[in-house]
């Protein structure tokens, strides 16, 4: 994931209608979690493919090597460069699991409240 934004705490400057913007490698694999909890959190999220990433991490620094480092700013620089990137839109069975696990939680706390209710310590 490429941060653009560090003074703000989001992922990157707000764009016209007031959303931060976050760039994310394989937004379809390994980085599926990460793209699905910032767009729940309300950040507009584009999926950088990885051979993009992979071509300019080569051109910028010679090497190609993979560390944390080069990988961020190659995907900032697609990002930013790359207009016509795939926008990550919410899953609707991550909502729908969201929403479940919520009302587990809830009846789980009211388990969990019920015998000190009956119980008079």
């Amino acid at each position: 994931m490429a941060r653009t934004g560090a003074a703000t705490g989001r992922c990157g400057p707000p764009s016209r209608d007031g959303r931060s913007g976050c760039a994310v490698e394989g937004s379809a694999g390994i980085g599926r979690h990460l793209a699905q909890r910032l767009v729940a959190d309300g950040d507009a999220v584009v999926d950088v493919p990885g051979k993009l990433s992979a071509r300019v991490r080569v051109f910028s620094t010679g090497q190609g090597r993979k560390t944390d480092a080069t990988d961020a700013h190659s995907i900032a620089l697609v990002a930013a460069r790359t207009p016509d990137l795939a926008a990550v839109t919410e899953d609707a069975e991550v909502a729908a699991l969201r929403l479940l696990a919520d009302r587990h939680d809830e009846l789980a706390g009211r388990v969990r409240r019920s015998p000190r209710r009956l119980w008079p310590w």
